[in-house]
C-alpha cells in the first residue's frame, strides 16, 4: 500500500508539472513568430556590433513588433531566444 500511495502521489505531481508545461507551450506558440523574427534579425544584421548598439536596435525591433501587432514574448531579447543563461555564463 505504501508503494502504491507513493506512486499515486508521484503521478499527481507529474500531472501538475505537465499541466504547467502545456500552458507554457500554448503561450509560446502564440509568441514564437515574433521571437523568431527577433532572433533571426539579430543573427542576420547586428551580431558583429557592440553590445550598446545591439541593445538599442533590439529595443527598436521590439517596438516595431508591437506596432505591427506581431505577437512576441514580452521582455524577451534575441539572446534569450538564441541561448540559455547557463551557456552565456
Amino acid at each position: 500500500m505504501d508503494a502504491a500511495e507513493k506512486l499515486v502521489n508521484g503521478l499527481s505531481d507529474e500531472h501538475k508539472r505537465w499541466s504547467a508545461n502545456v500552458k507554457l507551450l500554448k503561450q509560446n506558440t502564440k509568441s514564437i513568430i515574433g521571437d523568431v523574427m527577433l532572433a533571426s534579425s539579430f543573427i542576420s544584421y547586428i551580431g558583429p556590433f557592440s553590445a550598446k548598439f545591439r541593445a538599442q536596435i533590439n529595443a527598436k525591433w521590439v517596438t516595431d513588433l508591437t506596432a505591427f501587432q506581431i505577437p512576441a514574448t514580452e521582455g524577451k531579447t534575441a539572446m534569450d531566444v538564441l541561448t540559455t543563461v547557463a551557456k552565456m555564463a
